[in-house]
C-alpha cells in the first residue's frame, strides 16, 4: 500500500500495474489471510477482493509472462506459488457457490 491509499484502491492499482487490466473492486475484502508459513521471519497479510475487469490492456512482464485465466475446474493447484493464494482461491470458490 502507498501512503493514503485504501486497501481497495491498492488492489485496483496493483492489478493494473501487474497485469494491465483495469478492475472495479466490488466489495470489502471477502477474506483476510494472515500467513506465517511462507517465511518464518516475515508474515504476510492478504486482503482478498472480488473484482470485475473493466478494461483489458494485458502487459507482459517477467513476473507474469506465463499468466493465464483458469476456470475453477482447471486451476493448477499443485503449481500455485503461495499457500495464501490457494486459501484465497478456495474461499472465493466456496463463497461463489453460495451466491449461485
Amino acid at each position: 500500500m502507498q501512503f493514503g491509499e485504501t486497501p481497495s484502491t491498492t488492489a485496483s492499482r496493483e492489478t493494473k500495474e501487474e497485469t494491465g487490466y483495469s478492475v472495479e473492486v466490488l466489495n470489502s475484502p471477502f477474506c483476510t489471510i494472515f500467513d506465517t508459513n511462507q517465511n518464518p521471519n516475515n508474515s504476510t497479510l492478504c486482503l482478498v477482493f472480488y473484482g470485475r475487469i473493466i478494461a483489458k490492456n494485458k502487459i507482459i512482464t517477467e513476473e507474469i509472462y506465463q499468466s493465464k485465466i483458469f476456470s475453477p475446474n482447471d486451476i493448477p493447484w499443485e503449481n500455485l506459488a503461495f499457500t495464501s493464494t490457494e486459501v484465497a482461491l478456495k474461499m472465493a470458490l466456496i463463497n461463489h457457490s453460495k451466491d449461485s
